[in-house]
């Protein structure tokens, strides 16, 4: 599946990006990460703000709607807060807007073993892990 769009969202010191694939004329959307480092201390007072997820989230609900799709997959790189901790508010936004999670991924489900088990433990990701 082609990639045709990468949106990178302003989290300050951490990564959040909406990845859209289109195949046979039909997008798809993967979140890759969603968090930001808390505590980062800077000179530049905007940058230790904590990121409004609401935001992106209502963005993202914008670019699927445009596109009339309904789900959305999310990748996490690796376990580490600044990966993750958007995720929780980004996906209860998106949820109660009608946008479901299709597929949560790890970098580690392309490769050898699964993080599965140290996400379940988790309580952010209790209730996203099948």
């Amino acid at each position: 599946m082609p990639l045709k769009t990468i949106t990178a969202y302003n989290v300050r010191y951490g990564d959040c990006f909406l990845l859209e694939f289109i195949n046979d004329n039909k997008s798809s959307f993967v979140l890759l990460d969603c968090g930001y480092r808390t505590g980062e201390k800077t000179d530049d007072k905007e940058s230790e703000k904590t990121p409004d997820w609401e935001k992106i989230a209502y963005d993202i609900i914008n670019k699927l709607e445009i596109k009339t799709c309904k789900t959305i997959d999310f990748m996490l790189t690796h376990l580490h807060e600044d990966h993750y901790n958007g995720f929780e508010t980004v996906y209860d936004v998106l949820n109660n807007n009608g946008i479901s999670l299709s597929n949560f991924f790890t970098a580690a489900d392309f490769g050898n073993g699964s993080f599965s088990t140290i996400f379940s433990s988790i309580s952010s990701f209790k209730n996203y892990i099948k």
